[in-house]
């Protein structure tokens, strides 16, 4: 009941629910997606108890609400979207693409005091640079700002080696009371051997032990400079961390 998407419209829907907090039963529950392949990759609440998700998907034909920062599929392999669900679960509050022309994702979001939204992925293609001071050029890592209502950037910047790819899997997302934000991932396994990540002159590590290693990263609140980055591993094996 209360649900805004009551059945799958095909391919593999995220699903979004709500369960009592002794969890003995399920308050609502909805798919979310279209007609290709979705997946949610993160959850959060706002002050108002609405639930925003994020996640990436191959469909042309998300829900989508008017007034949402993008309302169309942006082309590639996938696009990241983020989308705002009311209390209930019964309304789709507000809805967005977020991509490029090419692979994007989102996997983790981020709620402030004032009900601004954070997004943190990965993107393969040229994620705009807006009201951000700094930004490491042609990087496969970003960070967004959006207001609460999801209809507009407030800042969106791009971090990492510069050199066109992905270079992490991002791995865990905060923002802090003052509004600076922490990314961290990892590299190898599955992505090339890591290198050439922003470094701060306090780094715990400066140089990737064997590139098969996870990294740290610190954004300045509004995107105005680096805080802190820095490798973390050993030369034995490849570190992995999730969460």
């Amino acid at each position: 009941s209360n649900s805004f998407q009551l059945t799958p419209i095909g391919g593999q829907d995220g699903v979004v629910f709500k369960l009592s907090a002794d969890f003995s039963s399920m308050l609502w529950s909805s798919y979310y997606g279209g007609t290709n392949n979705d997946a949610c990759y993160s959850v959060k609440i706002d002050s108002s108890y609405n639930i925003i998700v994020a996640g990436g998907t191959s469909s042309n034909d998300l829900p989508s609400t008017a007034g949402a920062l993008t309302t169309t599929y942006q082309g590639g392999e996938t696009d990241g979207f983020v989308a705002k669900i009311s209390v209930d679960g019964s309304t789709l509050v507000r809805s967005s693409y977020i991509g490029t022309t090419d692979y994007d994702q989102v996997f983790f979001i981020e709620v402030d005091r004032w009900d601004n939204i954070y997004l943190y992925g990965q993107s393969s293609g040229n994620m705009p640079v807006v009201n951000a001071t700094y930004s490491d050029p042609n990087s496969g890592q970003f960070i967004m700002k959006l207001i609460p209502d999801l209809s507009t950037i407030d800042y969106s910047t791009v971090f990492g080696s510069g050199n066109g790819n992905v270079d992490i899997s991002p791995a865990a997302f905060l923002v802090d009371v003052c509004g600076n934000a922490y990314c961290t991932g990892w590299s190898g396994i599955t992505l090339p051997a890591m290198t050439s990540m922003p470094i701060t002159g306090d780094a715990f590590q400066s140089i990737p032990p064997n590139g098969n290693d996870f990294y740290l990263f610190v954004l300045e609140r509004d995107a105005q400079s680096m805080l802190y980055g820095s490798y973390i591993g050993g030369s034995a094996a490849g570190e992995h961390v999730d969460g």
